[in-house]
């Protein structure tokens, strides 16, 4: 059995997937561990260019040690300083502006017909 991985496009052999209790990843080792590298390798120079790491997320401004370097998975360039939901939570949408703007949209929508909330 193969899979397509959605950051490269190649289809390869599951055995090239991390699988865990929710399954099978959809992004390859390969890429996976690229992405890893490049957030370390950005972090370290970012220490090593004698800048302090926040502790604040960018996105959603809370205050917390576990920061994470977030980058640009096409152009690989850094975005910013993220929280891990907050990294989690862009990186499931996609990375998408269109998606993040459809997931507001659903939000918006729900909380004004009364759908979102509990009888």
């Amino acid at each position: 059995m193969t899979k397509i991985c959605i950051k490269c496009g190649e289809e390869k052999p599951l055995t090239a997937y991390k699988t865990d209790k929710r399954g099978t990843r959809n992004v390859c080792i390969q890429c996976r561990n690229f992405h890893l590298t490049i957030a370390r390798k950005g972090k370290s120079k970012w220490i090593k260019e004698g800048r302090e790491i926040p502790q604040q997320c960018d996105c959603c401004g809370k205050v917390t040690e576990k920061i994470v370097y977030d980058h640009d998975h096409v152009t690989l360039e850094h975005r910013g300083w993220l929280c891990h939901p907050c990294n989690q939570g862009l990186g499931l949408l996609g990375d998408d502006i269109a998606s993040l703007e459809r997931a507001m949209q659903y939000l918006q929508t729900s909380s004004r017909s009364g759908t979102g909330s509990l009888p």
